[in-house]
């Protein structure tokens, strides 16, 4: 849905969303907020605050009953990496097969020009994948296979990466090359929406934050956010 950008530089406008299951339970509600080109924007709630359910609204995954959601890029432009997806059955494809299919949407099926190959084989020099190009994924660490998926949705070239708790299962020196990684890619102008309880991660890598318990409690920078919380500048 398109309409007049009310909020400047934005790719992704929420006006007043809501979600209902029922008259008597209520998932969202109110909910304002612009997604901007280049940003690193973290997501934070407890569990039941309803952040999955504005992430599957972003995405177009869930219709809101309440206001309206305004894109101000291609829909195919956004890549979303749901935290059910981390946890793969044994697979017998390789990690090349892998990393093509999430280019499907825009070849015609198992076919792959030169240009999707060559940029396949980009991101896995980038993401130091390539020795693994012909590795069953049922043969990797969780760490790799995460690093795999990101492949997967940034073959596509994205302007938006959307995130559901990435470090999920991850040790420590993973969890620290995952979020190093996404870091660069958003220097180079990539933007990131993560859902994350990771405090850590929110204080070296996001550039704003949004707090949310079923409508919006903080939306800002991250050092206003700290400040909000107690913390020392």
């Amino acid at each position: 849905m398109s309409d007049p950008n009310t909020c400047p530089n934005a790719i992704i406008e929420l006006k007043n969303v809501g979600l209902a299951y029922s008259a008597s339970i209520q998932a969202l509600h109110d909910i304002n907020l612009c997604l901007h080109q280049g940003d690193y924007l973290c997501l934070l709630g407890n569990n039941g605050a309803g952040k999955s359910s504005l992430v599957k609204i972003i995405v177009g995954l869930l219709c809101p009953t309440q206001g309206s959601v305004h894109y101000y890029i291609d829909r195919y432009a956004i890549s979303y990496l749901p935290q059910e997806s981390y946890h793969l059955p044994s697979m017998p494809a390789s990690v090349w097969e892998v990393v093509l299919s999430g280019s499907q949407h825009k070849q015609h099926a198992f076919f792959y020009s030169k240009e999707i190959k060559e940029y396949a084989r980009k991101l896995l020099i980038d993401l130091d994948l390539l020795h693994l190009q012909h590795r069953s994924m049922s043969q990797l660490s969780g760490g790799q296979k995460r690093r795999i998926l990101l492949a997967r949705s940034l073959i596509s070239k994205p302007k938006l990466l959307i995130l559901d708790e990435p470090n999920a299962g991850l040790d420590q020196q993973a969890t620290a090359d995952l979020y190093q990684l996404l870091a660069n890619l958003n220097e180079q102008g990539l933007s990131i929406l993560m859902v994350s309880h990771d405090q850590d991660a929110v204080k070296k890598y996001a550039k704003n934050v949004v707090m949310i318990d079923k409508t919006i409690q903080f939306w800002g920078s991250k050092h206003f956010w700290h400040l909000n919380q107690g913390d020392k500048p």
